[in-house]
């Protein structure tokens, strides 16, 4: 009976073997699974990358035909920028400018504060933080404005605040009435030479 069991057990080297051969197979299958674990991790960012690109194209073939050239020295780019001597100057241009903005559509400024402006070379990048209050259809109006008029004026940051109402039965509403803190960016520019 001893002398069955011993020849039907593996030797050392034999388990050796076979744990080698076991690990081999699943390492081999580990790296066989990787493409479609991959595959599975990416799926998302690749719909949307494929979505982002199907938009771009289209609006490329939909503006094909209507692409101007670029500008030439010839053309006139200083309505896109603020007017101003300085960059202060400019700063309380682009005041005026959002505050008329502001009145057009019906809000009424709460404070405007200049925040750090850059000069470079004539070109100054102008910023500041404007807070208005008003109804929504106003702030439409005010951010369309801003955003699709002459000089160029970007919206970096905007803050929407809604005070609630004491309404019927001590339930809180939202106001209509918004107070609205935007932080503005411009461009200022200046001919430097003497």
């Amino acid at each position: 009976m001893t002398g069955q069991k011993s020849k039907s057990r593996l030797s050392p080297k034999a388990r050796w073997g076979v744990v080698n051969l076991t690990l081999g197979v699943l390492l081999m299958a580990a790296v066989a699974a990787l493409p479609y674990i991959w595959y599975a991790m990416t799926i998302d960012v690749l719909a949307e990358s494929n979505s982002e690109f199907r938009l771009l194209d289209a609006r490329l073939a939909r503006s094909a035909g209507t692409r101007a050239a670029a500008l030439s020295a010839q053309e006139n780019i200083a309505p896109l920028f603020i007017e101003g001597a300085t960059p202060g100057l400019a700063l309380a241009a682009l005041r005026r400018l959002v505050g008329g903005v502001a009145q057009e559509n019906g809000l009424v400024l709460q404070r405007v504060q200049p925040l750090q402006s850059e000069d470079r070379d004539g070109l100054s990048v102008l910023r500041m933080e404007v807070e208005t209050t008003g109804r929504l259809e106003s702030l439409r109006g005010y951010l369309l404005a801003l955003e699709t008029g002459l000089p160029l004026i970007h919206v970096n940051a905007a803050k929407i605040l809604a005070p609630t109402n004491a309404g019927e039965a001590g339930s809180e509403l939202p106001s209509d009435n918004l107070t609205v803190a935007l932080q503005l960016e411009s461009y200022g520019w200046r001919d430097t030479k003497p």
